[in-house]
């Protein structure tokens, strides 16, 4: 398994060993797996650990460049800390990935915060 992965699993491991047990044995099963991956971002993301967390999607994006989950968890994490320009860029690259309402809503949301009003209502009519 790779270095940043187990690390992640460590952290994960101190907070809550029975999610990281969980992580650990579907990462096993399927070392190379995004949407294993993002689970175990998504817990980290649950518990607090951020930086882990974007150490881990950008993981599963090095493997997988267009898995749109990772890139929709790592725009939610920075919208989330308030770093919104890379929130944009990241829900941008999902939306092209795969295109849905809640993806349009949501960089929608972004572009709302950012002031760029013109640019949200049209996601939000897209939505």
């Amino acid at each position: 398994m790779d270095d940043t992965l187990l690390q992640a699993l460590q952290v994960l491991d101190r907070l809550d060993s029975r999610s990281a047990e969980r992580a650990r044995t579907r990462l096993t099963r399927a070392p190379g797996d995004p949407d294993a991956i993002s689970d175990l971002a998504e817990l980290l993301v649950q518990n607090e650990q951020g930086d882990a967390a974007v150490q881990v999607w950008s993981h599963a994006l090095g493997l997988s460049p267009d898995h749109a989950r990772s890139w929709d968890g790592l725009g939610g994490l920075f919208e989330q800390v308030g770093a919104l320009e890379d929130a944009l860029g990241c829900m941008q690259e999902a939306l092209g990935v795969e295109a849905t309402a809640l993806r349009h809503f949501r960089l929608g949301c972004v572009l709302q915060r950012l002031d760029r009003r013109a640019a949200a209502i049209d996601q939000y009519r897209k939505a």
